[in-house]
């Protein structure tokens, strides 16, 4: 994992960012077979390249070639639980043909590496195309469509998602076509799709929505370590508590309100 991440303020968020170009990029699959390009032959990958194609190139008897996107975050090491469901924001640079876009898990067997360790075939195979699976739906669609523009396009991710950033080191996101591949469908045009990359101005984003961490004493803490009280502050995840404000009672000073600890008070040496 990431070490702690150390918050000056208090927050309602995190953006956790790829942490280098080898922890996103894409994996090409090339036949002249429909179903055998689905499958993966002939694998490749290619680091800081954020593209999702599905394309027959070359006309009658050409080849088919499929393109899946992987995005690595590497979560913060202090991370104990969100409130809320993470988000993911990209900017779509480009795009062409079929504008709808799967956004899934992978098979965790290689959670404890980064992307780049990974095998362009394993990275292949370990696209997790099951409902149950996947982090992203906009109502009962299972994708999201999207479009070319020149600002962040923010896209609330799932309870799945959630989860796994507080119990995975890291977060693998993988994106993908939805009408040709995650459906298999074999296309007869290009469909292409090209984010921006970590060295471009918007590189993909994931935000963790009212995160919570462990302090260097193993205590849980959802704002500043200065453990102030905003007792009167709307909407800020201050306590282990659901709900929009906080009683006014907190801001009384005494025993019975001490925050931060997971353990009760002991006097030390």
């Amino acid at each position: 994992m990431a070490d702690d991440l150390r918050l000056g303020t208090y927050t309602t968020e995190a953006q956790i960012s790829v942490s280098t170009a080898n922890n996103c990029g894409n994996v090409e699959s090339v036949n002249s077979t429909w179903s055998t390009a689905k499958a993966g032959s002939s694998e490749s990958q290619t680091a800081n390249n954020l593209t999702i194609r599905v394309a027959k190139d070359g006309g009658s008897g050409s080849s088919y070639t499929i393109k899946r996107t992987f995005l690595n975050f590497l979560m913060p090491s202090n991370l104990s639980r969100l409130d809320n469901t993470p988000q993911l924001k990209i900017r779509v640079n480009s795009l062409s043909g079929d504008a709808k876009v799967f956004i899934t898990s992978i098979d965790y067997t290689n959670a404890t590496r980064t992307w780049s360790a990974i095998s362009a075939a394993n990275a292949w195979d370990s696209v997790q195309t099951g409902s149950g699976a996947i982090y992203y739906m906009d109502g009962s669609s299972e994708y999201a469509t999207v479009s070319a523009t020149s600002v962040y396009v923010t896209l609330d991710l799932n309870e799945l998602a959630r989860f796994h950033c507080f119990t995975k080191p890291y977060v693998t996101i993988a994106l993908i076509n939805y009408t040709y591949d995650r459906q298999n469908s074999a296309t007869a045009t290009t469909n292409q799709i090209v984010i921006d990359d970590i060295s471009d101005a918007k590189p993909p984003l994931l935000v963790l929505r009212k995160p919570w961490f462990m302090n260097d004493r193993g205590d849980e803490f959802p704002v500043a370590s200065d453990y102030t009280i905003r007792a009167f502050d709307v909407g800020v995840n201050q306590r282990d508590r659901s709900v929009p404000q906080l009683p006014f009672s907190t801001a009384i000073k005494g025993p019975a309100f001490l925050r931060g600890k997971n353990s009760s008070y002991k006097v030390t040496t």
